[in-house]
Order: structure tokens, then C-alpha cells, then sequence
């Protein structure tokens, strides 16, 4: 389930809000989704395309609602410093517009870390993101509870130079993020890919358990997801 959070956490931050960020709401409606020629579902990369060593987690529509009910529940304890990085209306309304049966999500894990990949039919709004990320919520403070428990936390976003490939526009992030929950300090790094390929949001995520994320890794995993999305 924390891998699910996350992917979709990640997503909906690409799409226009998260559990952490919002960069002004500018999620895609339904009735605003481009026209494509298959659904967001076969766009994802399967279990044999992934990179190697990679070992899949199952995600059913089922665990994906219940993620974005839990996002969706903590929002409403949400308070973001920038006040602009996290809005909880626009994560409910970003959790609201989305159909757990009409987008494609992937999750593993690796010997180093957690991995995702996400494929929305949507077209985020990477240049308004980047702009978040290098501007006011490159570095942010959020405090929430989640399922009973008091989080706080503090994001630091790193924008990274990376190829475009076959994506209309892409944004790489290194985010370090410190939380303090139940007496507990947790570190984590990860690296964030949003990009968009057509009419396909796509999102990208490693995460590392401890240390740096495999860097390696998240940029094979991007290059492989970037390219099945560009497919006719």
C-alpha cells in the first residue's frame, strides 16, 4: 500500500496536485482528455519490459482506490508552508477526477529500492510544475495525519537536466524529503520523472529503502516508459 500512495501521490503531482504539492490545480478533466488510440492501461510497460531485476508488486483497482481514498482523507488535515504547495482542494479535486479503471500503474521493488511507473490519458502542465519546483515549492514544509498518525515533513526539489527522447515535454526531480512520525525520523531520496508523451500523462518514481536511489535505474525505467507510451 505505501508503494501505491506514492505512485499515485506522484501522479496526481504531475497531473496537478499531491499529497505534498499542488502547483495550482491544473489537473486534466475528463471531459478535457486528448484523444488517443489506446487506452492508458496498455500504455503501461509490463512485468517482462521493466529493467531488470525489478520484482512486481500486484496493484488492484481496489488497492488503488483505497490509495486515493487515504490521499484524499489526509488532505483534510493538510498544511503546507509555501501555503501554494499544497492546497487540499485541489488534491481532492485532483483525486476526484481520477478513474481507477481508466489509468495504467505498475509498482516493484528492487535489491536498492521502490519503483512505479503511471500512465494517465491527460496533458499535464510540465511547464507550470517546473516552475513550482525551481520556484516557491522547491523547498517545502507539510504536516498531515495519515491513518491516525501526525506526519511532518520537510521536501527539498532538485530540477534535473535529462533528454526529452520521444516525450513532448519532461521534467526530472531529486526530491529529499525528512518526516517525523510516531517519534520516528525518516530520511528518503528519490527521484521523480513527469512527462508527457501525446495525449498520455506519464510518471516515474524510484525511490531508495536507504542511500541514493539507483540513478541508473530511474533513467532506464523513464527511457522505457517515455518510448512505449510514444508507440502507434
Amino acid at each position: 500500500m505505501i508503494t501505491t500512495v506514492g505512485a499515485i501521490a506522484a501522479l496526481l503531482a504531475g497531473c496537478g496536485g499531491s499529497s505534498t504539492s499542488t502547483v495550482g490545480g491544473g489537473g486534466t478533466t475528463e471531459a478535457a482528455a486528448p484523444t488517443v488510440s489506446k487506452p492508458a492501461k496498455d500504455k503501461v510497460l509490463t512485468a517482462a519490459e521493466l529493467p531488470a531485476g525489478i520484482e512486481v508488486l500486484p496493484v488492484t483497482d481496489a488497492q488503488l482506490q483505497s490509495a486515493l481514498d487515504q490521499i484524499t482523507t489526509s488532505a483534510d488535515t493538510l498544511k503546507a508552508a509555501p501555503a501554494e504547495c499544497g492546497s487540499k482542494t485541489a488534491i481532492v479535486g485532483a483525486t476526484a477526477q481520477l478513474d481507477v479503471s481508466r489509468f495504467g500503474m505498475i509498482a516493484g521493488s528492487s535489491k536498492s529500492g521502490l519503483v512505479s511507473e503511471s500512465v494517465l490519458v491527460a496533458h499535464p502542465d510540465i511547464a507550470k510544475l517546473r516552475a513550482a519546483f525551481t520556484g516557491p515549492c522547491k523547498t517545502m514544509t507539510a504536516d498531515l495525519t495519515s491513518q491516525g498518525v501526525s506526519v511532518s515533513s520537510q521536501i527539498t526539489r532538485t530540477v534535473l537536466d535529462s533528454p526529452k527522447g520521444k516525450a513532448t515535454d519532461l521534467l526530472v526531480v531529486r526530491e529529499d524529503s525528512t518526516s517525523n512520525a510516531a517519534g520516528q525520523r525518516v530520511t528518503q531520496q528519490s527521484y521523480q520523472g513527469y512527462a508527457q508523451v501525446g495525449g498520455y500523462a506519464v510518471t516515474v518514481s524510484v525511490k531508495a529503502l536507504s542511500g541514493s536511489p539507483d540513478k541508473k535505474l530511474f533513467d532506464e525505467l523513464l527511457a522505457k516508459s517515455i518510448d512505449k507510451a510514444a508507440q502507434s
